[in-house]
């Protein structure tokens, strides 16, 4: 008897100790063909932001570290054709230096002649300027180097008589890119599908809770289903060979049985 409430004793102590707690519920929506998501960034100024996009209406939503509203503005109509797919890159002063807010919007439109979709990148401010535009192209990164801070921009590629010809375009760009962690490596494959861009597999990480199975969800840069996978508490990621998947942006989400769905991840395939 003493020893059982020794150890209610102790429960109680470790549950009147604990530090963790729910601080605040963002509730993405994400039906067959759009998703909603929500990733946090951090400002020039040192301040960390939480985004939320709706593919759907395609308005954007910026909350404070205190999850009160901060900003909240709609992407430009997509050019006549095209279909808005996801935006990236959420940022001050990196495109340029007047203190809005800027990110990537990217669009897609299908290609009857080769019946694949080709994607475009625009670069945008809050404020629906356009600050810079790549078509049939994505970009894959933005890093800060010893000369200034560079965009890599990969266009699609193209056939030729000996195989497939790739352009990567560097650009220059007048701020620094300010993220969450002070160096990008590989530990960040724990959080982020790595590597990535992928030419032949690519790691998908994702978490389920122990005892139940989710369903990993795997859709091109229109919204299409390309594959879904089962998976469990097992394993913390999905081994994805991607070389039978044609270059492009591509996303993935994880679903649970009771149909809650994780935040859409965005990866590159570039062969």
């Amino acid at each position: 008897m003493k020893k059982v409430l020794l150890a209610a004793c102790i429960l109680a102590s470790t549950a009147a100790s604990a530090q963790v707690t729910l601080e605040n519920t963002y509730v993405l929506n994400s039906p067959l063909n759009s998703f909603e998501s929500l990733n946090p960034i951090k400002l020039s100024t040192g301040e960390t932001k939480y985004v939320k996009y709706n593919k759907s209406t395609r308005l954007i939503t910026v909350y404070n570290a205190n999850h009160s509203q901060f900003k909240q503005f709609t992407p430009p109509v997509p050019p006549a054709g095209y279909t808005s797919t996801y935006i990236d890159y959420v940022s001050d002063k990196l495109f340029n230096q007047d203190g809005a807010l800027e990110y990537v919007a990217s669009y897609t439109i299908e290609d009857n002649t080769s019946g694949t979709t080709v994607n475009s990148e625009y670069v945008y401010s809050e404020t629906g300027a356009l600050l810079a535009r790549s078509d049939s192209s994505y970009v894959t990164d933005i890093i800060n180097t010893s000369t200034g801070t560079k965009m890599l921009v990969e266009k699609q590629s193209t056939s030729t008589s000996s195989g497939r010809r790739t352009k990567v375009l560097v650009f220059a760009l007048p701020g620094t890119y300010t993220t969450l962690k002070a160096q990008k490596g590989q530990n960040d494959a724990l959080a982020m599908p790595y590597p990535n861009p992928a030419t032949e597999s690519m790691r998908l990480p994702y978490s389920v809770k122990a005892g139940t199975t989710a369903t990993l969800r795997i859709t091109d840069a229109a919204g299409r289903q390309v594959n879904t996978y089962q998976v469990d508490s097992t394993f913390d990621h999905l081994a994805l060979d991607v070389r039978k998947l044609h270059s492009g942006v591509y996303f993935y989400q994880v679903i649970g049985a009771d149909g809650a769905a994780s935040s859409a991840r965005r990866f590159v395939v570039s062969h």
